[in-house]
């Protein structure tokens, strides 16, 4: 996602210094070793960067504080047959804002299919808001086809640094 750039200047013993520090959140969309690639600022360059990128878990909720779960209505459709895909948005605490990506399939047509709705539900005895998206999805070719899944990014209050303050932090 964007940058996001603080400044800061402090002064020692009468000698002074200014810093600059970029932040950038990263969000892998595949797991096994990545390389973030070297930058330049100015006439700075950054080395590259490798991490390794694991599994996410894939329980769904028991203290997860924000996870997903989507579905299909039918398992095989026949070419120009709708089928509905549905994705919903379990969170705990106060979404502060948020963004869903489109999903995309190579060879069908994609269309949200109303406005989201949003509930309350209770998992494995804890209760999570939902935010629920439902899209239509019309094959235009037979055989498999793989859906590139929809992209969630957003931002919590973040709970362990505030209680209830006015000027909380958040968390992505």
């Amino acid at each position: 996602s964007g940058p996001s750039v603080s400044q800061s200047m402090q002064i020692i013993n009468g000698q002074s210094s200014q810093s600059t520090a970029w932040q950038l959140s990263l969000f892998p969309r595949r797991t096994g070793t990545l390389t973030i690639p070297a930058f330049t600022v100015g006439n700075i360059s950054s080395d590259p960067i490798s991490i390794e990128v694991q599994p996410a878990s894939q329980s769904s909720g028991k203290g997860a504080e924000l996870f997903l779960e989507n579905s299909f209505s039918h398992d095989s459709v026949h070419v120009q047959q709708m089928l509905y895909y549905e994705i919903k948005i379990y969170f705990k605490g106060e979404l502060q804002r948020g963004n869903l990506s489109q999903p995309e399939l190579a060879g069908a047509e994609v269309e949200q299919v109303g406005k989201d709705v949003e509930n309350s539900e209770i998992v494995n005895g804890e209760r999570y808001q939902t935010i629920t998206r439902r899209y239509s999805v019309v094959p235009q070719k037979s055989g498999d086809l793989t859906l590139s899944a929809p992209f969630f990014n957003g931002e919590m209050i973040d709970r362990d640094n505030s209680r209830y303050d006015y000027f909380a932090r958040t968390k992505a």
